[in-house]
């Protein structure tokens, strides 16, 4: 063809047209899987195509708690570091806030009138105790003995040397949010800049590593970048293509580096301009982790096999975390003073250098050298990745041993198997997660990792752990909460390639997965015990009275191994061709979510709280099967899903959380000074708006068809007055069923006792104030978040599957479930009566007048005998 027809030819690309590209394609994967609103809208010419599924909000709201509490833990490492630097340089004097030092002044002036017998309030020493105690509960002294023995330090100091024994603290006693005023920059700038110099390296030695460590594609035979070389380019172009997007798109480095020096350097004086040096000071970080990435998977696949690569991944892996770790432990005021006084062991100029971004908060010409030196640094060592990669990949990108590696064993008669009762499918996870080395890892070796790592911070950790069984309970169950997330919750994703076997066997799909969730409750089990072992085995005693503490963790685990399985088959996207992306990150983060939850379980003195966790734990399980066993049909469809609905695991999901939400915001009011009806109240409603507008929005999000009217959202079908009516009387029939019940419980002594103990009206608490509020929480509250909880979202999921009648029971038994044992019985009438009306009316205003007309007569009654 002649040059004529061919037309004019286009240049290639430019190296930075192919970064941009590279880049935003990053960018642009990024922020599509954090859609929130915007979806694929269905096509009707092609039908095969798989549907877009959104991350949406839980990784977007997870995202924003993540670079919050990085902001704030941040702020809180600056501050213990200002005020240790503080006392450094007033070893002479104790430090203390403005009012404790007025108080100080003013009792030296009442004791110098009692010298000249002049007239002044004599009970100077009262006030100046109370003085010296909020002082210490300002330092965040908790433990009463040493809070004692700190207060009586200070009198001690206050009778020696009067007024001269105290100095004004500059740095303030509390820091929740980046200031200046959280900057100690009286002394050498080294007070400040070595210990936070030391958590930079820290953090940026976790983000080089974990560029490379993170690369799942590295040891695979598919492997990206041969898709790169089709660009008419050089290869020194498409390593710096790789370089920056690793740059940018780094979640590590945002969620850590970003707002650690973001911090710090607002602190340090430059305001809003601290959040610039901060994005300098991440895209810096970046470009570091780039150049490394790119050697490192350049080279290892061209002098390596894939096998060695592999477990060199898995190596990298476990050195990964730990500076990671170790930056996170600064939180700890021992840690961090154990890496003060390693860091002024080395020369300054190793941690505080102008390769460092640390420097900047130095000022003046120190931050001008680190500018300089960071900016320089970065081009030399990006040139120098990029010149080493393209010699590398001088002849081609190839692998060490040729992409076929590996051998197969001879087959085995049919029927034949080594593993006799363990069965072909946990059999099957068991060769996989000895073969897999990163699998291997996260499992066995990270939980180690973990908790060796917590032991080596907080020394203190192991005797609270071997004398409190149920610290030692929680550790054992968050470890196992760990291995599966990365175990269960990504079980079925690692079949994905093979997921079309699956449907040949003469097994259903569903119990197949069935049978790899037990096998990783019991991994789960087994790792929970040796843990539990492990921390307790200092203390006879502990481990006897741990044993009930042990069941409950067993217990928890094997259900919460069905609960991770199950998320992780309802997020995985069968048809995502990235295997890192196939498991949807926020059921993944819910499952953490629902994990952390199962802490109330362990720390809660009520036996019933127990049971009602579990019990709603275990229901959660079996809905969410429930709900995989609609979904199996569909795996492999790609435009066709079940039509979007509110299931039995919804509601579940939101009663667990109401439940536990209300009795961790109880905890917290009843330390805030809060009256118990006060805080119960607020309690009930807090955790009932939240659980209610986050539900709302999710299943706004999903798309059910017609919301309003599926959660009852409505006008009763008769008309508003004869649905209340309707709700009246319902709630008079509960009610009169509930004072015959009260009547029997007079009858008998061990009811009398347990009604006694769990009534929240004591002899002690009869006030007009804690009436009200008791009066408010159970006549207005309890009927209005309740009902949306009970009947709208769970009522409606059990409907759908076993019929309205069943579901009646049901709901009712949860609702019982969750409420005092001595309430169980009317509280199960309640539930069955609020459900019939709510069935037959569709709107949730009949039975609220239903809830509400049952507490106004049992409270009634209540208040009547008392």
């Amino acid at each position: 063809m002649s040059a004529a027809l061919r037309g004019p030819e286009r240049p290639p690309p430019s190296t930075l047209r192919v970064a941009g590209l590279v880049i935003g394609l990053a960018v642009r994967r990024l922020t599509s899987r954090m859609s929130i609103t915007r979806r694929k809208k269905p096509s009707t010419a092609r039908r095969a195509t798989a549907r877009k599924r959104s991350a949406g909000v839980l990784f977007l709201v997870f995202s924003i708690l993540f670079l919050f509490n990085g902001m704030v833990q941040s702020t809180l490492l600056v501050h213990r570091v200002a005020v240790a630097a503080e006392r450094r340089a007033n070893l002479q004097s104790e430090l203390v806030t403005r009012d404790t030092m007025v108080w100080v002044d003013w009792a030296h002036r009442c004791v110098q009138a009692e010298r000249r017998h002049e007239h002044e309030d004599a009970n100077w020493r009262e006030t100046l105790l109370r003085a010296f105690t909020r002082q210490v509960r300002d330092d965040g002294i908790g433990d009463d003995i040493n809070a004692v023995r700190r207060i009586s330090e200070l009198m001690r100091i206050f009778e020696e040397r009067g007024p001269a024994g105290f100095r004004e603290a500059r740095v303030p006693s509390r820091a929740v949010f980046p200031s200046q005023r959280g900057w100690y920059g009286e002394g050498d700038a080294g007070e400040m800049l070595i210990p936070l110099g030391v958590v930079g390296i820290l953090l940026a030695a976790a983000v080089v590593l974990n560029s490379t460590a993170s690369n799942q594609d590295l040891a695979k035979v598919d492997f990206s970048l041969e898709w790169w070389f089709t660009f008419p380019v050089p290869a020194r172009s498409l390593l710096l293509a790789r370089l920056l997007e690793t740059a940018v798109a780094n979640p590590l480095a945002w969620f850590t580096v970003f707002p650690f020096f973001s911090v710090v350097f607002w602190c340090a004086g430059y305001s809003w301009r601290g959040v610039a040096g901060g994005l300098a000071s991440t895209i810096y970080i970046g470009l570091l982790a780039g150049s490394v990435r790119i050697v490192a998977e350049t080279g290892l696949r061209r002098f390596f096999s894939l096998r060695n690569v592999a477990r060199l991944q898995a190596a990298l892996t476990l050195v990964a975390a730990i500076p990671l770790v170790i930056a996170i432990a600064t939180m700890s005021p021992q840690w961090l003073t154990t890496l003060d006084r390693l860091g002024r062991r080395l020369p300054t100029w190793v941690i505080v250098n102008p390769l460092m971004p640390i420097g900047i908060a130095a000022g003046g010409k120190e931050a001008v050298m680190a500018v300089l030196g960071c900016a320089l640094f970065a081009l030399v060592i990006t040139g120098s990745a990029t010149t080493l990669g393209g010699w590398m990949l001088r002849d081609g990108l190839t692998t060490g041993a040729g992409p076929h590696q590996g051998h197969r064993q001879p087959a085995r008669p049919v029927g034949e198997s080594r593993l006799g009762a363990l069965g072909v499918v946990a059999g099957k996870e068991l060769r996989f997660l000895v073969r897999d080395r990163r699998t291997f890892v996260q499992v066995f070796l990270a939980p180690v990792i973990i908790l060796g790592m917590q032991m080596i911070m907080n020394p203190r950790l192991w005797r609270v752990l071997a004398t409190h069984p149920r610290h030692a309970g929680a550790m054992a169950f968050g470890l196992s909460a760990i291995v599966l997330a990365t175990g269960a919750c990504t079980t079925f994703a690692v079949e994905v390639p093979a997921l079309w076997m699956y449907f040949t066997f003469p097994l259903a799909i569903d119990e197949v997965l069935v049978r790899k969730a037990a096998f990783w409750g019991v991994v789960a089990s087994v790792i929970a015990v040796v843990t539990f072992g492990v921390l307790t085995s200092a203390d006879a005693t502990a481990v006897l009275n741990g044993i009930p503490t042990l069941v409950l963790v067993l217990v928890g685990v094997v259900l919460y191994a069905f609960i991770g399985a199950g998320l992780g088959v309802l997020g995985t996207d069968a048809f995502e061709t990235e295997p890192r992306h196939r498991v949807r990150g926020s059921m993944v983060y819910l499952f953490m979510t629902l994990a952390g939850l199962f802490a109330h379980a362990i720390y809660t003195p009520s036996a019933w709280a127990k049971f009602a966790q579990l019990v709603l734990s275990a229901l959660l399980a079996y809905a969410l099967w429930q709900k995989v066993r609609d979904h199996a049909p569909f795996l492999l469809d790609p435009s066709e899903a079940p039509a979007p609905s509110v299931a039995v695991a919804d509601g579940l999901i939101v009663a667990l959380a109401f439940f536990v939400l209300q009795g961790l915001l109880v905890l917290t009011l009843g330390g805030l000074d809060f009256s118990p009806g006060a805080a119960l109240l607020l309690a009930f409603v807090g955790a009932g708006l939240v659980v209610g507008v986050a539900s709302l929005f999710i299943f706004w999000q999903s798309r059910i068809p017609h919301l309003w009217a599926t959660l009852g959202l409505r006008t009763p079908r008769r008309g508003l007055l004869r649905g209340v009516l309707t709700g009246v009387g319902a709630g008079a029939v509960g009610g009169l069923c509930g004072r015959g019940y009260l009547m029997v419980v007079d009858r008998f002594d061990v009811l009398r006792r347990l009604r006694d103990d769990t009534l929240s009206l004591s002899h002690s608490d009869t006030g007009a104030g804690t009436i009200l509020w008791f009066i408010a929480l159970t006549v207005v509250a309890a009927p209005l978040f309740e009902e949306f909880i009970f009947r709208a979202v769970l009522f409606g999921g059990f409907r759908r599957s076993i019929g309205p009648w069943g579901a009646a029971l049901a709901s009712a038994l949860v609702f019982a479930v969750v409420h005092p044992p001595i309430a169980v019985v009317p509280v199960f009438v309640l539930g069955f009566l609020a459900a019939v009306v709510y069935e037959r009316s569709r709107s949730l205003v009949v039975p609220i007048a239903t809830h509400m007309t049952y507490n106004a007569i049992v409270v009634g009654a209540a208040l009547w005998r008392s």
